[in-house]
């Protein structure tokens, strides 16, 4: 019997035959809502994975002695059309056997230009698709019947890349006959390979979701904070372009993202925010069936996983004194103090981040003493110039 092997090895998924080899690695992939819990591949919107095709070449030593050795015929990296979950079904097709006869080409065996009515052999071919196909792959099933009794049963397997960068039609690729023992066996590797990557991606997402960067400071602001600094900070009143939040339980398989768009922050407490106005990006939810003048939702603190500020025209027309004024307005009188009495340099590492994100301080619009369009470094010194300003405007 022919051997078929599966195995994994540093992020490699091995599928091996007798003369072919496939590798598959390096999945990633982005899901129709990416910090929600993903639970097959139809949850997929983008999928990114590696493919490599051997073939197991034969060859001489320099005694004439036959050798072998894994040669890679061709490798890709997918990037708009990967083929591996219609490879899935096609393989869970053939191992289901759920195929009507109907269905298959007919071959006809002759003795003597006469037909043999009792000899009938059974073709069925499925692929992926012919046009784009970064990897392409056909299955074809054999099956000889004698007498309406199956006598053999055999498989062929094609696997081959896009020689286009697209995914255009013409492939570079092997074909290679494989047993029933060999279809399984492909089918438990691509299987593995991409469940294995839904349970790291899931895990991933619970670990990022669980980090409660979000807080309610001493001030009654709500801040985020990376690496014990402050990075983003939001007040009472404030509108914001969107809040990003987690619901369900985080320990089960049914937890899911939402996120409500041009909200006011309406109320800041101990625990969390109150939210008015806007919508919910999903539809359905029950938030956007509210007037937008009664819509009100109070959010955990814990739920919350991204803020984004709202992009205005006033805030865009801001130049450093006009910033430095409004960010005068945000900080405490201790902190107003501690920038007048500290190094410049050490004020505008700890306040760098809060000021760039609160007034996106890299868009073209803002009307900066020193900026060129694009320049990532004076827009920088804008930030020290705000800095410098309140130094001098702190008492």
């Amino acid at each position: 019997m022919e051997k078929y092997i599966f195995k994994k090895s540093k992020g490699k998924y091995i599928w091996q035959g007798p003369e072919l080899k496939l590798v598959f690695s390096g999945m990633t992939f982005q899901a129709f809502d990416d910090c929600g819990y993903v639970s097959s591949t139809e949850d997929f919107l983008y999928l990114y994975y590696t493919v490599q095709i051997y073939v197991h070449e034969r060859g001489y030593d320099k005694n004439g002695k036959v050798t072998r050795h894994w040669k890679l015929v061709t490798a890709k990296s997918t990037y708009d059309f990967p083929s591996i979950t219609i490879l899935q079904q096609i393989l869970q097709h053939y191992v289901n056997d759920d195929i009507p006869e109907k269905d298959c080409g007919v071959i006809h065996y002759y003795d003597d230009g006469e037909i043999i009515e009792d000899r009938i052999g059974y073709v069925y071919s499925m692929d992926t698709d012919r046009w784009f196909c970064e990897d392409y792959y056909q299955v074809e099933r054999f099956i000889l019947k004698e007498q309406d009794k199956e006598i053999r049963r055999e498989y062929s397997l094609y696997a081959g890349c896009s020689i286009d960068f697209h995914g255009g039609s013409p492939s570079i690729g092997v074909k290679a006959v494989i047993s029933e023992n060999g279809i399984q066996c492909l089918l438990t590797c691509v299987t593995e390979f991409l469940n294995d990557g839904i349970d790291d991606h899931n895990q991933a997402t619970r670990e990022f979701l669980s980090q409660e960067t979000y807080s309610v400071d001493t001030a009654g602001r709500i801040v985020k904070t990376e690496n014990g600094k402050v990075t983003e900070m939001f007040l009472k009143n404030d509108v914001v372009d969107s809040v990003h939040i987690y619901c369900g339980d985080l320990n089960s398989d049914s937890f899911y993202s939402d996120s409500y768009h041009q909200v006011k922050i309406s109320d800041i407490t101990e625990n969390g925010i109150t939210i008015t106005g806007g919508y919910c990006q999903r539809d359905s939810s029950d938030y956007n069936e509210e007037d937008v003048e009664n819509r009100k939702l109070f959010i955990s603190c814990k739920n919350i996983f991204f803020i984004f500020s709202d992009i205005t025209e006033e805030v865009l027309t801001l130049d450093e004194q006009g910033i430095a004024d409004e960010f005068r307005t945000v900080l405490t009188g201790d902190e107003l103090a501690e920038i007048r009495n500290s190094d410049v340099e050490a004020m505008y590492q700890k306040w760098y981040e809060v000021i760039v994100d609160r007034y996106i301080i890299f868009r073209d619009e803002h009307p900066f003493r020193k900026i060129k369009k694009n320049d990532r470094k004076n827009a920088m010194e804008a930030v020290r110039t705000v800095i410098e300003i309140l130094r001098a405007l702190s008492f």
